[in-house]
């Protein structure tokens, strides 16, 4: 099919979105490992300019069974899910891969599972979805926008009952690949450093253009 008419006016190339990448290591709070690296994650997040971002992020665990992962996560420009792509390993052995897409009334996947085979699910929802867990920790940072912090004590949590998770790789179910998280967010503070033993480290930072006032968030 061809290609759409180009306005004269514009220039041949477009690049209109913003992009930040990162690396964050998993470190041991072990006292015969402290701080040593037990694995990292290399994440990329793009913000177009109609405010709807996507991260992809490759994620790497060596503690036996090693874990990899790789993520594609996108949010609207409201900041609601949209749709999501991971695919996992446990010990260099493929565990599946799955597709998931989120409606303002249901959430539903298309995947495959060296257990279960092919595997289709949808799940109804009362409310939209605000958030999913697809356990790369550069989303779980994401998940934090849900706190109002001048409302909230520090050390609070918050439910999750407008959130829904992929199902970790150590999860022995068999009969569901989203599942509803047995947790609570906690607002940012020391108490989450110390159940999340991570360290970030830039690899760099494009931002382009920047915004009126000189700075873009992601």
């Amino acid at each position: 099919m061809a290609n759409a008419p180009v306005d004269p006016k514009l220039p041949i190339l477009q690049r209109d979105h913003r992009s930040v990448m990162g690396k964050v290591l998993y470190t041991s709070k072990k006292p015969d490992r402290l701080n040593q690296e037990r694995g990292r994650e290399y994440f990329r997040i793009d913000v177009h300019a109609d405010g709807t971002r996507t991260c992809t992020a490759h994620c790497e665990i060596d503690d036996r069974p090693s874990v990899m992962r790789d993520i594609t996560y996108s949010l609207d420009a409201d900041w609601m899910p949209t749709d999501c792509f991971v695919r996992l390993s446990v010990g260099s052995k493929f565990m599946g891969s799955g597709w998931f897409r989120f409606h303002p009334q249901y959430a539903e996947c298309e995947t495959w599972t060296s257990l279960e085979g092919r595997v289709s699910q949808r799940m109804d929802i009362a409310t939209p979805l605000l958030t999913f867990q697809n356990h790369a920790i550069a989303c779980d940072a994401w998940h934090l926008r849900l706190i109002d912090q001048k409302k909230t004590r520090c050390g609070a949590a918050h439910s999750a009952d407008a959130a829904v998770l992929a199902r970790p790789p150590w999860c022995d179910r068999t009969d569901a690949l989203f599942d509803w998280p047995q947790h609570r967010f906690r607002r940012p503070g020391e108490s989450y450093r110390r159940r999340r033993n991570v360290r970030c480290t830039a690899l760099s930072v494009r931002r382009e253009p920047r915004t009126a006032s000189g700075t873009s968030a992601l």
